[in-house]
């Protein structure tokens, strides 16, 4: 039997992580202690915290250790997780690593505009007592913030023309990005981890992602480019868990399962079911994690955030995606 990870003092696995505290003020001190210790930079200024589903991320600037002038600044994000990931031995939060692995790729081969990772520790051992990425802060403002200045705009009799003209340029903008993953194509399916060669913390990534195949409640799903057969094993093991008797699917949920099955069988006697390639799949691609800005007459994505969960799927499965442009002209 494999030995249980071991704890770190004053924590377990699954509990809140305490950074940051509630206080700014001691915010700011540990960060700029951190940014000492890593030999990253001092004198942390501009704090500004965001909440998500999983991640806390603190916006701030620094002064370079070695800046030649006074004014010169490093815009940052630290991102950090909601709840603690004590795995392995020494405790790593690997899902973090991963991150850092998969996003570092996508953003040096493949030119994806994806933050700049400038640092990273993945390990419990450091100054905030928790995993964190450091990363570039990316200029401009979400695409969630410009869709309401546009509804607002409207409310204040904004020429109607000229707010679908803008929403016309925030869709291409965002359509060539997803053209851009629709080019990652990839070596199967399945979800990015980091190589075990990968250290567990530094300030420069060497390594790229693996690919690992998912599972549906420990039933594997094989990773090789065959989307017929993908198709299958994943609606064969969605049916064995929907008649698990332990498991306690809803009754809702397991029609829904067998419609789905029953949906693939069809498809698949139609011939419906080609080979589809295996490309960049963004968990959470909403206006939200979408940032953009907006000069006289143009639109330019400056960057795509949050690629925690990030999936390696099929090119059919991956069409979905394209929501946020749905969002955009509605």
């Amino acid at each position: 039997m494999a030995n249980a990870a071991p704890s770190v003092i004053g924590f377990v696995h699954g509990s809140k992580n305490l950074f940051p505290p509630k206080s700014m003020k001691e915010t700011r001190k540990m960060i700029e202690e951190l940014c000492i210790d890593i030999n990253f930079g001092h004198k942390v200024e501009e704090l500004d915290k965001f909440v998500g589903g999983n991640n806390t991320a603190i916006l701030f600037t620094c002064t370079p250790l070695k800046a030649t002038t006074e004014d010169e600044r490093i815009y940052c994000v630290l991102r950090t997780s909601l709840d603690n990931h004590l795995r392995g031995n020494p405790p790593v939060d690997v899902c973090m690593k991963s991150e850092v692995a998969t996003t570092h790729y996508f953003r040096h081969k493949r030119n994806l505009p994806i933050p700049l990772v400038l640092a990273w520790d993945c390990t419990y051992h450091n100054s905030i007592k928790c995993p964190y990425s450091l990363l570039e802060q990316v200029k401009g403002e979400t695409l969630e913030y410009q869709y309401f200045k546009l509804n607002y705009g409207l409310q204040n009799n904004t020429p109607r023309d000229a707010r679908v003209e803008r929403r016309c340029l925030y869709a291409r903008c965002v359509a060539d990005f997803v053209a851009a993953m629709d080019q990652t194509e990839l070596p199967g399916y399945g979800f990015f981890v980091a190589p075990a060669k990968m250290p567990q913390k530094g300030s420069k990534v060497e390594v790229y992602f693996q690919l690992s195949r998912d599972s549906i409640d420990g039933i594997r799903i094989p990773s090789e480019l065959n989307f017929p057969n993908w198709v299958n094993n994943n609606l064969n093991a969605q049916m064995q868990r929907a008649s698990d008797i332990f498991l306690k699917v809803p009754l809702v949920e397991v029609w829904k399962i067998q419609k789905l099955r029953q949906i693939g069988s069809q498809m698949a006697e139609k011939g419906l079911l080609t080979d589809q390639p295996a490309v960049l799949w963004h968990a959470d691609f909403y206006p939200r994690n979408i940032l953009v800005k907006s000069p006289k007459g143009r639109a330019i994505l400056t960057g795509v955030i949050d690629w925690d969960e990030a999936r390696a799927v099929s090119h059919f499965s991956h069409s979905h995606i394209s929501q946020p442009l749905l969002e955009i002209l509605d």
